[in-house]
């Protein structure tokens, strides 16, 4: 018996299930896992002298206002990718003329067929739905009912240049864009540099060859392939890079109390617990502003974090407890790292086999640990950097995802065949040529400068400031007014934040005004430092 022809809103319905049904999901400790190896990335290494710099006092309630601030914001992101999810799809007709109107050239995502058969819209990687003429036609015709709950399920990832896209005025779109490329840019450059520079100054050199190089090549060839694949493909050394995490801060903590110790036999009577952590210097906040937004920026990565989600309500929750882990995480660690190295005279640390004296606290931290009598421990410390090898992929992976989702559209359409979306799979010809393109020039520019600290201190305090602030206040706000708009005012977004009352808006738009203010005003002062003076 023969079938009758597909309905167009049957076809995206089938569409929709196929994707969904096809999508690697992710449970939440898993998520929790990306989610702590993300922000244990290079925080234990600088974080530690920031506090040193600033005081406890100071950074500890820093380090909580940026916590509750990135939390806002990211609760921001969640409810933009659900509210855009069900705008896409009860009008996805309206996304396929944003695109191109964008593209100035006919949508790559609009079919040509007179009667749609169902094509997968989505699969691991960045996928739009895909419609005939005919079907934009009806639906763009057509009022939809509110939309159920079903429909805010976060079932297509959109990057953060994807929603800004389809939400915010093209300069701001591009802003976006030139923001992310930017930021993570400098990320995984500082990740090539610290694991490189870690391993090659053990080493040494190797006759007349600079070891770094070989170092960064052997990295590269190491962090590469695991950027063709999506998130899920790293889980398995994302949980062996959680343990040794781990390890690494119970050694930092174990090490740092042998050291108070020491210190407290030398001094005697005149030893305080207390008086390392009085210290308050509200000039050396820049120490702690670029820190701190390296140490909780997800918000880059979100979309990939929580589409295979399941259940996606548990998102909030699991971003909520791993920032809280981590907050109280780095108060010990900062803590005990001021009682034990803070004002100490001797300003260099020595490796040496022999038992050596404890050092002032040093700007990379893992450098405070030549003195630890268990050499093993000093050295495990000592390669911590190494550890980035697992942050690397991730970041790769967003911009890569971001990267596919500006330039493709734009491409000539040649050699249509390429144009396989539904077989979009980590060794297509775009996901090889777009991951090369992601990760080529961070290795590069480590290739040819080994100081990119002042570069990357930069773009946390003003790319990194825009991307974890002032993107996702626009995107809610006008996912909001979409939804208000196409649904009426009465509509309910399963996934909103709890923090939607407007006056939460205000507060982080305060906080944007007076970060930038205060980023401006410390750049024009010579001398001025931002993570790590030299």
């Amino acid at each position: 018996m023969e079938n009758g022809p597909i309905s167009p809103l049957m076809s995206i319905l089938i569409n929709a299930r196929r994707a969904y049904l096809s999508t690697d999901h992710c449970p939440p400790w898993l998520l929790f896992v990306f989610v702590i190896n993300m922000v244990f990335g290079t925080g234990p290494l600088t974080l530690p002298f920031a506090f040193g710099e600033a005081g406890f006092i100071l950074g500890s309630l820093w380090m909580l206002v940026i916590m509750l601030l990135a939390f806002i914001t990211t609760t921001y992101q969640v409810e933009t990718c659900a509210a855009v999810n069900a705008l896409r799809r009860s009008f996805p007709a309206d996304f396929i003329a944003n695109y191109r109107k964008q593209a100035k050239r006919p949508s790559l995502y609009l079919g040509k067929a007179s009667v749609p058969q169902p094509q997968p819209v989505e699969s691991d990687e960045d996928e739009e739905i895909q419609v005939s003429t005919e079907t934009s036609v009806l639906l763009t015709n057509t009022s939809p009912a509110k939309p159920i709950k079903a429909d805010f399920e976060i079932r297509e990832r959109l990057e953060v240049g994807t929603l800004a896209e389809a939400l915010l005025p093209s300069w701001l779109s591009k802003l976006t864009h030139g923001c992310l490329i930017l930021y993570m840019f400098g990320c995984l450059a500082i990740f090539a540099v610290s694991a490189s520079e870690a391993v090659s100054d053990d080493i040494g050199s190797i006759g007349s060859l600079d070891s770094y190089y070989l170092c960064l090549g052997v990295f590269a060839m190491i962090v590469i392939p695991m950027s063709f694949g999506n998130f899920q493909n790293t889980q398995h050394i994302q949980l062996i890079v959680v343990v040794l995490r781990g390890l690494t801060f119970c050694f930092m903590l174990i090490a740092s109390a042998h050291a108070i110790f020491i210190r407290q036999t030398a001094e005697g009577d005149s030893f305080s617990f207390v008086s390392p952590l009085t210290t308050f210097d509200v000039s050396k906040t820049p120490y702690l502003l670029g820190n701190s937004i390296f140490v909780f920026m997800i918000h880059h990565s979100v979309a990939s974090l929580i589409t295979p989600l399941r259940p996606h309500r548990e998102a909030n929750r699991i971003v909520y407890t791993a920032y809280s882990v981590s907050l109280v995480a780095y108060i010990v660690l900062c803590g005990t790292a001021l009682v034990a190295f803070h004002g100490l005279s001797n300003t260099k640390c020595q490796d040496s086999d022999a038992a050596a004296a404890p050092c002032a606290l040093q700007k990379l931290y893992n450098l405070n640990f030549f003195f630890f009598e268990w050499k093993w421990i000093a050295r495990f410390l000592y390669f911590y950097p190494v550890l980035t090898v697992a942050t690397f992929p991730l970041i790769s992976i967003t911009l890569r995802n971001n990267l596919r989702q500006l330039l493709l559209p734009s491409l000539p359409r040649s050699f249509p065949q390429f144009y396989s979306y539904s077989k979009n799979t980590e060794w297509d010809p775009f996901n090889i040529a777009f991951t090369f393109l992601a990760v080529t020039p961070p290795l590069l520019l480590a290739f040819l400068n080994r100081d990119v600290q002042q570069i990357v201190s930069l773009t946390g305090a003003f790319a990194g400031l825009f991307i974890m602030f002032v993107v996702p206040c626009c995107l809610v706000v006008q996912a909001r007014a979409q939804l208000a708009k196409k649904f009426g005012k009465s509509v309910k977004n399963p996934f909103h934040s709890p923090f939607r009352h407007r006056n939460w808006l205000y507060l982080v738009a305060a906080w944007i005004l007076f970060s930038l203010a205060f980023n401006i005003w410390k750049i024009s002062v010579p001398g001025s430092c931002w993570v790590m003076c030299n």
